[in-house]
C-alpha cells in the first residue's frame, strides 16, 4: 500500500515525507527480522510482540543495531488487560457469586503476569482504572484483592465450591485472541496455572481474532475472557463495556453482560454533567460499586512501543488508539534526516476547538430556520 503526498493538504508544507510505503507482514518475528535488516524504518505497537520489542532494545544497547530506536510509552487512552466474566444467565454458575469473582482476582499474581508477559514494563492493576492521563482522576477508593491464594481459598470455600477428591472445586474455559494478542495466549497460561493453585480447572481457547470476537462478543460461548480493554476518556467506554446499555451482540461492548441499576444510575448521571468536579465525583461512585462486584479481574495498564529508524525524524504524534498504528496517528511532521533541505517553519491552520464548530453550526441552523420563517410569514401576508 502506497500513500503519496497531497500538494493540496490544508496544512502549508506539511507532509514531509513524498510517500509512505506499507508493508504487509503477517508476524512480529518477520516485522523484526525486516527491521533489523533495514527492509522497513517504523514498526508500531500492533503486531509486534512485546518480547520483540525488548530483543530490538537489546541489540541497540548492544550496539548490534547502530542508528535504530524502540521506545516505550504508557497507554494515553488507559488501555488495559481485563479478565471478563461470563455474567449472562446461561454463563457458569460459580461465576454469578461475587466471592468466586474476588477469589479469582486473589488467586492471580498480577505482578507475576506483569514480569514474564510484559517484561516489567507495565503496570498491574489495584482498581479498574489505569494511571493514564485520560483516566487517572477516576481512580476510585475501592482496590480489588490483592494476591492472597489462601484468602482465595477461603472464599471458594465459603461460597460452597470445595475441593473434589481430585483437587477440583469446578472447571471454566479462558477465550483468548491468540493471533491479533499472541501475547495473550502466555497470560492465559499463567492465569491457568494460578486459579489451578486454588482447586478451579481451566482449559485455555487459543482462537483466530475473527473467531475470538465471534465466540465472545456475538455469541457469548465462553466462561472468561481477556479482554484488551480502553477505559477513557472520560464514562462513554465504561457505558460500552460496563453497562446494559452495552450488552449487544457486537464487538467491543458488554460481552460480559455486567449490569447494576445503582452503578448505571451514576454513570449515567456522569455522561450528562457539564461540571467537571461533578462529573469526577460520580464516576469515582460509580467505580467503587464497580469494583465491588468484580465483573473483572483488572490485570494490568498496558504499555506500547514502536521500533524506528533514525535516519527518519520521531515526530510521531499517536491519538487515543496509540497502539493501532500509522493509520490513527499524524505523520505530516516526520521527516528524512538525510535530505539535502531540512524543514523549516511551517504556517499551520490555527486548532479550532470542536465547540465552535458546534455555534457554528447552531447558527447556520438558526439563520436557515430564520429564513425559511419570514418567507413563509411572507406569503402569509
Amino acid at each position: 500500500i502506497i500513500l503519496e503526498r497531497n500538494e493540496n493538504y490544508w496544512k502549508k508544507g506539511l507532509p514531509y515525507l513524498d510517500k509512505i510505503i506499507f508493508k504487509i507482514i503477517p508476524s512480529s518475528t518477520g516485522m523484526t527480522l525486516a527491521f533489523e535488516k533495514g527492509e522497513v524504518d517504523l514498526i508500531w505497537t500492533f503486531g509486534l510482540t512485546m518480547a520483540d520489542a525488548v530483543y530490538l532494545q537489546e541489540k541497540i544497547g548492544l550496539g548490534e543495531l547502530v542508528g535504530k530506536r524502540v521506545w516505550f510509552f504508557p497507554s494515553a487512552g488507559g488501555s488495559v488487560d481485563a479478565l471478563g466474566f461470563n455474567l449472562h444467565e446461561h454463563g457458569p454458575e460459580p461465576l454469578k457469586d461475587v466471592r468466586v469473582r474476588k477469589a479469582i482476582a486473589a488467586a492471580i499474581n498480577r505482578s507475576k503476569i506483569a514480569e514474564i508477559v510484559y517484561y516489567n514494563r507495565v503496570e498491574p492493576l489495584e482498581t479498574c482504572v489505569s494511571h493514564a492521563p485520560a483516566t487517572v482522576m477516576y481512580i476510585p477508593d475501592k482496590k480489588q484483592p490483592d494476591y492472597n491464594p489462601a484468602e482465595a481459598e477461603r472464599l471458594l470455600d465459603e461460597a460452597g465450591y470445595p475441593r473434589g477428591e481430585d483437587g477440583i472445586r469446578f472447571s471454566l474455559r479462558l477465550a483468548v485472541d491468540s493471533v491479533s494478542y499472541s501475547w495473550h495466549l502466555k497470560e492465559a497460561e499463567l492465569i491457568r496455572d494460578f486459579l489451578s493453585e486454588v482447586g478451579i480447572s481451566v482449559t485455555v481457547e487459543g482462537l483466530e481474532t475473527a473467531a475470538w470476537h465471534e465466540k465472545v462478543f456475538k455469541n457469548w460461548d465462553f466462561d472468561m475472557a481477556i479482554l484488551p480493554y480502553c477505559h477513557g476518556p472520560g464514562p462513554s467506554f465504561l457505558i460500552r463495556y460496563y453497562t446494559s446499555r452495552g450488552i449487544v451482540r457486537a464487538s467491543w461492548s458488554n460481552a460480559m453482560g455486567y449490569s447494576n441499576p445503582e452503578y448505571e444510575e451514576l454513570v449515567y448521571a456522569a455522561e450528562k454533567e457539564i461540571n467537571r468536579t461533578r462529573e469526577i465525583e460520580l464516576m469515582k461512585q460509580a467505580l467503587n460499586i464497580l469494583v465491588e462486584d468484580q465483573p473483572a479481574v483488572w490485570i494490568c495498564s498496558r504499555t506500547f512501543y514502536a521500533a524506528v529508524n533514525l535516519d527518519f525524524s520521531d515526530e510521531y504524534q499517536p491519538g487515543i488508539w496509540e497502539q493501532f498504528g500509522v493509520g490513527y496517528m499524524r505523520v505530516e511532521k516526520v521527516y528524512w534526516k538525510k535530505a539535502p533541505i531540512q524543514p523549516s517553519e511551517t504556517v499551520e491552520v490555527p486548532y479550532i476547538p470542536q465547540w465552535v464548530y458546534a455555534v457554528v453550526a447552531v447558527a447556520v441552523v438558526i439563520s436557515v430556520g430564520s429564513i425559511i420563517y419570514a418567507l413563509r410569514k411572507g406569503r402569509k401576508s
